[in-house]
Parts: C-alpha cells; structure tokens; sequence
C-alpha cells in the first residue's frame, strides 16, 4: 500500500492535457511505473476511450484495459491504477468513484480545469478510501 506516489513533470502535464481535451467529459487511462511497499513511481499515463455515457462517469472497456496492461508490461512497466479527471469538480472521489475504485490499485484524479487542475491520489483497501501523498519526482509537492 503506498504512502507516496511521485509523478514525473511529464505524467502530470500529460494528465492535464486529458483532462483539458476531454472536457466537458472525464476522461480515464491507466497509470504504469515501478512501486513496493511505501513508495510508487507512476511515469506513464496511457489514455483510454472513456466508455461511459454521459459526462460525470467513466468506464473502460475490457478489451481496452487488457491491451493497456499488455503495453505496460511491453514497456517493463508495471500496472498501477487508474487516472480519470473531473473537469467542473474537485480531485476528489465522487461516490460513484468510491464504488467503482478498484482495491489494491492507485487511483489518481485531475481536476477541475478552472483552477489548475490540481493531481490528487486514493488507495482503497476494503471499504475504506485514504489519501495517497503525490510528489514531483524530484520530491517537491505537486500543485
């Protein structure tokens, strides 16, 4: 279960354009790096087609995610959760968010486009849903 998740200038830039481009939508991808025990390393964001209707969920097809998942591996990478974005919300989990977090796995938010798009990170283990730290790779906050 990680403590601190640390994302590369890239990835957060790459996590802000998606949500810029998907808006008014979420936009969803999955997250891929190198992490155990305390400290992740998410650099890489790859994008998925959100599958949900309407703007305020998302959804990812099966098909979409396993291919995904064989290009992390492809790349060394290791699966590590999600990203989605909330373009008129807060980086926080919505309920239905909370319902459909995966246990086990980063879940990262970007949001809201009007206020910087702060980058914001969740662990679900059971019913319970905590805050991940995000730092910049170097170590610094991220904004």
């Amino acid at each position: 279960m990680p403590e601190t998740a640390l994302f590369p200038e890239a990835v957060v830039a790459a996590l802000r354009r998606a949500l810029h481009a998907a808006a008014p939508r979420e936009f969803v991808g999955l997250l891929g790096g190198s992490g155990d025990g305390a400290k992740w390393t998410v650099d890489a964001f790859l994008p998925l087609p959100n599958a949900a209707r309407g703007v305020d969920a998302f959804a990812v097809a099966p098909a979409a995610f396993a291919a995904a998942e064989a290009e992390l591996r492809a790349q060394g990478r290791r699966w590590l959760g999600f990203a989605h974005g909330h373009p008129t919300a807060p980086a926080v989990p919505s309920q239905r968010d909370v319902a459909a977090f995966w246990p086990g796995c980063l879940q990262a938010i970007v949001g809201p486009c009007d206020s910087g798009a702060a980058l914001r990170c969740y662990w679900r283990d059971g019913a319970a849903v905590r805050e991940v730290a995000v730092r910049a790779a170097r170590g610094e906050a991220v904004a």
